[in-house]
């Protein structure tokens, strides 16, 4: 089964939406999903799954949160695991996520990063390190997060030597639709 890792480093660029869409899309093709939900600030992806899959919230700053996940991907093994994570993580995954790519290969897991962009140049900058660190741990997909305009205003990205080399070696670009504030706000109550 796959692990799927909910990243943007920002805060604010919508992993927490991403994260809530991309689980109930497992859900409704009737796949077991395990979440994580790293964000302890704001559990909001958690606090809407919780009575209806398996779900937990370690501190992904400290190595015992990450040392929580190695025990559930290890004892969840049948399992879809989607782990969100908090907004400015990056320097704690920079310790931590070699550590993970051990668990996964030990599990023979596969990865799959979903990285929610903006339209800053910080995510594009934010993106290619996590990419120069840890593009060998498996799949990244480029997530333009459309809330913050069309596809074509996402020039710094577009345009961007990140974008151009992430292609060339395979990785994937998709665009996350603006949701109704309807919707969002229904989901997030």
């Amino acid at each position: 089964m796959s692990v799927y890792l909910i990243h943007g480093d920002k805060g604010g660029v919508g992993k927490s939406m991403l994260a809530a869409t991309f689980t109930e899309y497992l859900l409704s093709r009737e796949l077991p999903v395990v979440l994580v939900d790293g964000d302890q600030r704001n559990t909001d992806v958690g606090r809407l799954f919780k009575d209806t899959i398996t779900t937990v919230s370690p501190n992904l700053r400290e190595r015992s949160g990450w040392l929580e996940v190695a025990d559930l991907l290890n004892d969840q093994t049948a399992n879809d695991v989607v782990i969100v994570l908090p907004g400015n993580i990056g320097s704690e995954f920079t310790t931590e996520g070699e550590f993970l790519g051990d668990v996964l290969n030990d599990l023979k897991r596969s990865l799959t990063t979903f990285f929610v962009l903006n339209r800053s140049a910080d995510s594009v900058n934010l993106l290619r390190v996590f990419a120069e660190k840890f593009g060998s741990l498996g799949k990244i997909v480029a997530v333009r997060n459309l809330f913050f305009g069309d596809g074509d205003r996402f020039t710094r990205w577009n345009d961007s030597k990140t974008r151009a080399a992430l292609l060339k070696i395979g990785s994937k670009e998709v665009d996350f639709e603006e949701l109704l504030d309807s919707v969002v706000d229904e989901s997030f109550a």
